[in-house]
């Protein structure tokens, strides 16, 4: 779990570092870092939960809230069925892009 958390907290300020260098078009990037972390949340709380056994669903533990809280988060700010849709997109312009640049070298 430690290590997934590392790799979404990299992804995260590297597109923050891409943000603030001024660049445009990281509507792909700044999606993965919305996708990536809430997904890992959610997984991450269910992990523990389970780890924990009948205690991690006692309010006394407090487990159960972390996963509440993780949920949410793939909820607002645009669902994360939304960011699929805009990785998508942006995915299939980029092949798009690649093809009509290998057809003008042919």
């Amino acid at each position: 779990m430690a290590c997934e958390i590392e790799a979404a907290r990299a992804l995260l300020y590297a597109t923050a570092r891409m943000i603030d260098a001024g660049k445009k078009g990281y509507s792909k990037e700044s999606s993965y870092s919305k996708l990536l972390p809430s997904d890992l949340a959610v997984r991450t709380a269910i992990e523990a939960i389970a780890l924990m056994g009948p205690y991690g669903v006692l309010k006394e533990y407090h487990v159960e809230k972390r996963l509440r809280d993780a949920k949410i988060t793939q909820i607002y700010e645009g669902t994360n069925e939304i960011q699929r849709t805009v990785i998508a997109l942006e995915l299939t312009k980029e092949a798009g892009t690649k093809a009509k640049a290998k057809e003008a070298r042919a």
